[in-house]
């Protein structure tokens, strides 16, 4: 589906329904193209890995900040020293 930006809020169901179709939709202002809305592929976000859709879930970053052993106000100081230590 294509449409131009000044559609773009007359046309949301038809929008919505070509999402639900699992269409992309196309957005262009003055002949050019400038965005595309692409549908999700499933109700949980996915992430772009080596051309192949993956959960957030098993994206090697999540979780990563509870595996620190630091605690919070410890974490906080080291990110501040360097800007307190300038002063």
């Amino acid at each position: 589906m294509e449409l131009t930006i000044s559609d773009l809020p007359l046309m949301i169901e038809e929008i919505l329904d070509a999402l639900n179709r699992e269409e992309s939709v196309t957005l262009t202002h003055e002949g050019r193209i400038k965005g595309t809305i692409i549908p999700s592929t499933s109700n949980e976000a996915a992430t772009q890995k080596n051309g192949k859709t993956m959960s957030v879930r098993n994206h090697p970053l999540f979780g990563s900040i509870s595996m620190r052993k630091q605690e919070v106000d410890d974490l906080m100081d080291n990110l501040r020293k360097p800007r307190f230590d300038d002063i």
